[in-house]
């Protein structure tokens, strides 16, 4: 197979002006503020959608309650933009269980702060569990991966198929997730959640002045297993209050307007 070596190395050039644009969108938004790990995903995901979107947006501020999302200029107006992404039935489950992997990983951190390891975590499908069981589960986790590092014999708690473990720069418990074939976006959902976030519009209108507009960006994180896709056959445009609402397929950044 011949290589273009001129053309490996202009999408190895666009690929990092692309990552250093990203950086300088999100890391002064970061730098600003102490966000939760759960709104620099949202931060990031905005801001490839800034990119992404065949329109001049700018980030100009992330927001708090009682304002939108995001504040955005668009067209020389300041906008509000909300994001909110779209699970399948699986997703609070498997948030459970992230969460679960996480705070795993901070037991053991504290209590093994000089064991540098990546972990790959595989859970039993259908796995639950009540929030009190928490920390007891996790210590279950613990325990066990630190008899697998030292050689031991251990016994595999019911809840865990498989435990891979390799050296690593830091301490790192990933979860490894059951993956199945996506089911497409269903509108009847897309419809229940735009009509969920309509209600803050009012609320926003009262509690900021000066923004022209308010957009809904809606993403499907198709890097995960809680997610939908979008079916390419479906008309999934509808009315709504938002003046603007996009659909945004996370991996490749496929966006469409759907109003």
């Amino acid at each position: 197979m011949n290589i273009n070596q001129e053309h490996l190395k202009k999408l190895v050039s666009d690929f990092k002006k692309k990552s250093d644009e990203l950086k300088d969108i999100i890391n002064p938004i970061l730098n600003k503020n102490t966000l939760p790990q759960k709104e620099i995903l949202e931060v990031c995901q905005v801001a490839k959608f800034s990119k992404d979107i065949n329109e001049s947006i700018k980030i100009i501020e992330k927001g708090f309650p009682p304002s939108p999302d995001f504040i955005i200029e668009h067209k020389g107006f300041l906008k509000g933009l909300e994001h909110t992404r779209i699970f399948n039935s699986k997703g609070e489950n498997i948030s459970k269980i992230r969460s679960l992997i996480e705070y795993s990983e901070r037991i053991f951190l504290e209590t093994y702060p000089e064991l540098n390891i990546l972990i790959y975590i595989s859970i039993r499908e259908g796995f639950d569990f009540k929030q009190h069981q928490k920390k007891n589960i996790a210590e279950i986790i613990v325990d066990t991966i630190y008899k697998k590092y030292l050689g031991k014999e251990y016994q595999m708690p019911p809840f865990l198929t498989q435990l891979k473990m390799m050296s690593h720069s830091l301490l790192v418990f990933e979860y490894e997730e059951n993956y199945a074939a996506p089911e497409y976006l269903p509108k009847e959902l897309l419809i229940t959640r735009v009509k969920n976030k309509e209600n803050n519009i009012e609320k926003y209108k009262r509690g900021e002045s000066g923004l022209k507009e308010y957009w809904l960006l809606l993403l499907l994180d198709t890097t995960s297993s809680t997610s939908y896709v979008l079916d390419k056959n479906a008309d999934y445009s509808l009315n709504t209050s938002f003046d603007r609402v996009y659909l945004m397929e996370d991996l490749g950044s496929k966006i469409i307007r759907i109003n």
